[in-house]
Order: C-alpha cells, then sequence, then structure tokens
C-alpha cells in the first residue's frame, strides 16, 4: 500500500517533472488527425511552459474547401482522401497548412475517428502513442505531450469553426513568419486560374507574413518558383515557411535583381502544378 509520503512523490512526479521532461523548447503547433472520417480534430499549441499549453478541438464533420480541385470535404477526412490519391507527405502538409489557415510543425495520425469525449479520446492517443512505439520503433514526443495534455492537464478548448483556429493560433504564437517589417514578400500568378496569389497570400498574412504585392507573371510556368535575393539574411525564416506552407515544391532561384523588379526580396511565382 502506497502512503502519504509515496502519494506525495507521485505527485510531484506527475505535476511538477514529467511537464517539464514533456516541454518543447520553442512554440510548436501540432495537428492530430483521424485515419478514418469522422469524430473530432485536435490542434496542440505546445509552448516551453508546458502548463500553458493549449489543446484546441474542431469539428470534424465541418465543410472545408481542399486545394487541387478537390472540393469541399469533412475536415476529418483530409488524411483518407489524400492517402486514397497517394499523395506524399509534403502535399499532405502544404494541403493542412491551406485549409487550417496556420502553419503546423507537425502532424500525427491516429487510428479510427477520434472521439469528443476526454477519456475515450485519451486512450486513443495512448494507443496511437504505443503503437507507433511497438510497430514502427517510433517514439512520438507529440502524442506523448497530447496524451498528458488531455488525460492530466487540460480540457480541449471546442471551437464553432475551423476559421476560430487562425486567431487563437495567431493570438498565442505571434505568427510563424519573420517580423513584419524584416522581409517583404510578393506572390505572383503565372496561371490562368483567377484567385491563386489571394489564396497563398491570406495563408501567409495570416501567419505573420508581411506580402507587398499580388500580381499576374507574364510568362506561365509548369512549375512554382521562389526568387530570393541572398544579399537579404533576414529572409530566410520566410523563405522555409513558404516552402513548408506550399502543397507543392517551389524551385529555388537566387535572384539579386527582384527587389528592383517587384519590390521585395522574396517572390513566389506560382506555376501550375499550383493549381
Amino acid at each position: 500500500m502506497i502512503g502519504v509520503g509515496g502519494w506525495l512523490f507521485w505527485l510531484i512526479l506527475v505535476w511538477g517533472i514529467v511537464p517539464r521532461l514533456l516541454a518543447p523548447d520553442k512554440n510548436q503547433t501540432i495537428a492530430i488527425l483521424p485515419k478514418s472520417a469522422g469524430g473530432v480534430v485536435l490542434v496542440a499549441q505546445l509552448e516551453p511552459e508546458f502548463k500553458d499549453s493549449i489543446l484546441y478541438q474542431l469539428n470534424g464533420e465541418e465543410q472545408v474547401e481542399l486545394p487541387g480541385q478537390y472540393g469541399k470535404y469533412k475536415l476529418s477526412a483530409i488524411y483518407p482522401l489524400l492517402l486514397i490519391d497517394s499523395r506524399d507527405n509534403r502535399y499532405f502538409r502544404g494541403t493542412l497548412n491551406r485549409v487550417f489557415g496556420v502553419f503546423f510543425d507537425d502532424e500525427e495520425l491516429v487510428s479510427g475517428s477520434l472521439s469528443a469525449d476526454q477519456t475515450e479520446l485519451s486512450d486513443q492517443i495512448k494507443s496511437a502513442f504505443w503503437q507507433a512505439l511497438v510497430r514502427n520503433h517510433e517514439f512520438s514526443a507529440q502524442l506523448l505531450r497530447t496524451w498528458y495534455l488531455v488525460k492530466l492537464q487540460s480540457v480541449p478548448v471546442k471551437l464553432d469553426s475551423i476559421t476560430q483556429l487562425v486567431d487563437k493560433v495567431r493570438s498565442e504564437t505571434g505568427g510563424t513568419f519573420a517580423a513584419r517589417d524584416e522581409c517583404r514578400i510578393a506572390i505572383l500568378n503565372s496561371t490562368n486560374r483567377p484567385g491563386l496569389a489571394t489564396t497563398l497570400s491570406e495563408i501567409v498574412e495570416k501567419n505573420g507574413g508581411f506580402v507587398v504585392r499580388l500580381g499576374q507573371y507574364p510568362t506561365p510556368l509548369t512549375d512554382s518558383r521562389l526568387l530570393y535575393d541572398p544579399t537579404v539574411p533576414e529572409c530566410t525564416a520566410a523563405i522555409d515557411q513558404l516552402k513548408t506552407l506550399s502543397p507543392v515544391p517551389f524551385e529555388l532561384q537566387e535572384d539579386r535583381s527582384v527587389q528592383g523588379t517587384f519590390r521585395a526580396p522574396v517572390v513566389a511565382i506560382l506555376g501550375a502544378n499550383f493549381e
């Protein structure tokens, strides 16, 4: 039988030491999605001060517009749909960023559909952690952190719509791009499909990027390009985030003339592969 001292020890361990061990070294935004359509979708906002971490719960039945001419689908159906079409991890990550409107540092998948019941949800995440560890020999710190949040630390914050997520995450992280006065970004559309540049610019600005120009590129391109001035090191973070937000790879090109031509040191030119 465990005495008072024993229980006190475990309380100190659980509430004091464990959160410090689990805490990430920087702000991280993680998507936790079901492998089967239905149930809820989770977004974990992890903080270095782990007690300040927040778990958001979204309705997986909400209809969202998927890029790539897919049309509208359930939020919880994103992974099953892209799996059927054999889309790779880069396309999956880019699609999540565009649909959710925030930059994800990582995403985790849980078998079945995620339950809205906190106890069942905790068991599902714990099971996913052990499956990854035993079957794939992968230690998922993100799943362990999420399980701890659900099981011991906080009740998920339920959001009525995915549109609420942007303001919630932005208010916590301040965005994922460099400071607004450090890197100017131009986004140009080389295709005949209207609205592509606007769509990407909205995602960029919601994440703290500073878009100074939208427009049409005169020459149609097959592959999207990312032009940048290498003499502006402040834009390194913005370039990395643009590459991550995009569902297709950019062809990266150094160009010291972009500031004179486009009034921005970073220029994203969207090609036919972006459609």
